[in-house]
């Protein structure tokens, strides 16, 4: 979902929200933690832990703890444009000038699995594909967050 909106005719501002819902993957992180490692809190004290993992841990399964639900919703992209009065830019002979500033990956708005297991997820959309589910993820970095500028110049 993106929207844009102009003000005064030169100023135009820019967001992009972006969902991915409907997949699963296993989260490395959780799967070690409480049940191949067991050195999570919720993994020593069973009975108030989360049944489904309490199963898992009991069958000595571990892959199958991370598993989750790999929905989620970004703000991916945030600008702001400003067109340069033509009074300006004639000065060095170009038609027209722009001036951007652009900020990528802010924030996550949702996420699906979020504390499932008791785990906070780092980023669900890192991973690598595998064959088994969708995507893996262990000891993944989130995507940056980046914030640029330009200038368009037109002749």
């Amino acid at each position: 979902m993106s929207t844009t909106l102009t003000l005064w005719g030169n100023v135009r501002l820019y967001a992009l929200a972006d969902f991915r819902g409907g997949h699963t993957y296993v989260n490395g992180d959780v799967a070690a933690s409480h049940v191949f490692f067991t050195n999570s809190r919720c993994i020593n004290e069973r009975p108030i832990c989360d049944p489904e993992l309490a199963a898992y841990a009991s069958m000595g399964q571990w892959m199958q703890t991370g598993t989750m639900d790999n929905g989620f919703a970004k703000l991916r992209t945030v600008s702001a444009s400003y067109t340069l009065p033509s009074s300006m830019t004639s000065r060095f002979g170009a038609s027209r000038a722009t001036l951007t500033l652009a900020a990528q990956n802010l924030f996550r708005l949702w996420t699906a699995s979020e504390g499932k297991y008791g785990h906070k997820v780092i980023d669900p959309e890192v991973g690598k594909h595998t064959t088994v589910l969708d995507t893996y993820n262990q000891e993944g970095w989130p995507h940056f967050r980046t914030i640029t500028t330009s200038l368009r110049i037109s002749f």
